[in-house]
Formats: structure tokens, sequence, C-alpha cells
């Protein structure tokens, strides 16, 4: 198959890995700006260390021509080492130009089932209801378990704050307030 995929040229948070394979792939072109001539077009959105309006504007160009979205993740906000979050990733890039144009996306990070079967198919004789899922987010980490039958663990260390869980419909099986709790709760069972 014929395309052309978009990827930065510092990918960050997992487009590290899209970015080797596809540089092996043949018959794909990787380019900053859409092709004058047809073919089939694909956006890879990964994280970036800061929103600039030369970015947005790149973004829209894809969607403009129709481009097939794939977005590295599908976290809207991400914590920062100081503690605060950073906006500024794949769904929140989009959030920002779709007020421009509509476009659909498709995420290759969690919650993608894909993690799920990994985890089932390397480990065959382990059922989903015994595996225990830790995360910091309720929309990738604890949706991926809940999703598939998993156990479910959220830390309050990273992207939820306890306050902010009841807002979903989907509920941990557990909350620490860090994974270092983790040890002192196991030794207690």
């Amino acid at each position: 198959m014929d395309g052309v995929l978009r990827i930065g040229n510092n990918p960050i948070n997992g487009a590290e890995n899209i970015f080797k394979i596809i540089k092996k792939l043949k018959n794909i072109e990787i380019c900053e700006t859409p092709p004058k001539y047809k073919t089939e077009l694909y956006l890879i959105i990964g994280a970036l260390n800061n929103i600039k309006i030369s970015n947005l504007e790149k973004v829209l160009k894809w969607v403009k021509v129709n481009s097939k979205i794939i977005l590295t993740c599908e976290d809207i906000s991400d914590p920062s080492s100081k503690g605060d979050f950073t906006l500024v990733m794949p769904r929140h890039t989009l959030h920002m130009t779709n007020y421009n144009m509509k476009s659909n996306y498709y995420s290759l990070g969690k919650p993608n089932p894909k993690f799920a079967r990994s985890i089932l198919s390397k480990y065959k004789d382990i059922k989903p209801e015994v595996v225990l899922l830790v995360g910091d987010s309720m929309n990738t980490y604890i949706r991926l378990a809940v999703e598939n039958g998993f156990k479910s663990l959220l830390v309050l260390s990273g992207n939820t704050k306890k306050e902010g869980v009841n807002f979903y419909v989907i509920e941990p099986d557990l909350i620490l307030e860090s994974i270092n709790d983790l040890k002192t709760y196991l030794k207690k069972l």
C-alpha cells in the first residue's frame, strides 16, 4: 500500500517505535506537509513539548486533505516532573484543531485492546481476572482493565486525582495514593 505518514522530527512518547517501523516500510514517504499528488495520507500525532500555532496549522493542513489520523495515546494531559499537567498530548492537539474542522482518529495507545491481547498471549496460563493493571489515568489504564476483565489499580500520583474519579462511568477496583503504597497494601492481604 502506498501512503504518506507524518511524524514529528523529534518523536516522543511511543512514537519513536512507530517511526523506526515505518522507516523500514517500502512505498512509504515521510513528509512534513501533505503532498500535491494523490495518495493515501496518514497523520500521526504524538506528544509535543509545547503548543505552537505552527504545529496546529500543520495538523489542519493534513485534516483538510482528509488524512487518516493516528494518535500515539488517548491521554489529553500528562503530569510533568513539576507535578503540574501538560496539555500537549495527541488528543488535546487534535481537539484544538477540531474547532475549525472535525476529524476522526484511531489511537494506537491505551486503551487499545491490542495491549490486553499482548498480555494474555504472552502469559497463556493466566486468566484476565487475575491480572492487576496499575495506572494513573482513568481513560487509558483503568478503561483498558475494565474493558478486558482485568483487575484495576488507580494510583493518584499521576493524571487522575481522587475528586475526579466520580466523574467516570467506570470504576477502578482499588485506589492508592502512590505505587509506593502497593507494597503495604499487599502485606495486609
